[in-house]
């Protein structure tokens, strides 16, 4: 047994020591989850905070609605933005339309790569 060999196992045994004392230290772990916290438990069965929280709750939804509902200037589309959509680049005409390269059905057999051939489809 070499030195590093004592040295781990003189390590592992002081850590199960460690170990041993800690458990015996500490409550069993089903008497923690039963345990209740009377403050928490006191504080969620108020039915006073509940209403008082729907209240509020009910209160910021309402003045949420009325100041959408009497916007003085409604939410529109400036017609600058409208006129973009209908706008193409100058550059546009020199890309390849795209029908040539997706619009074709390919059989079976035949290759996508090859569009200069008059029967489509087919394999030169």
């Amino acid at each position: 047994m070499t030195s590093f060999d004592r040295e781990d196992a003189l390590v592992r045994a002081a850590f199960q020591d460690m170990k041993r004392e800690d458990a015996r230290a500490l409550s069993p772990f089903d008497t923690v989850l039963t345990r209740a916290d009377p403050r928490r438990a006191r504080l969620h069965s108020l039915p006073v905070l509940r209403l008082a929280a729907a209240g509020v709750v009910i209160a910021a939804a309402s003045v949420t609605y009325q100041a959408v509902a009497t916007r003085q200037n409604p939410f529109t589309v400036p017609p600058e933005a409208a006129a973009l959509a209908a706008w193409r680049p100058a550059t546009d005409v020199l890309m390849p339309a795209p029908t040539t390269l997706f619009g074709a059905g390919v059989t079976l057999g035949g290759s996508i790569l090859n569009f200069s051939s008059p029967a489509r489809g087919q394999i030169p």
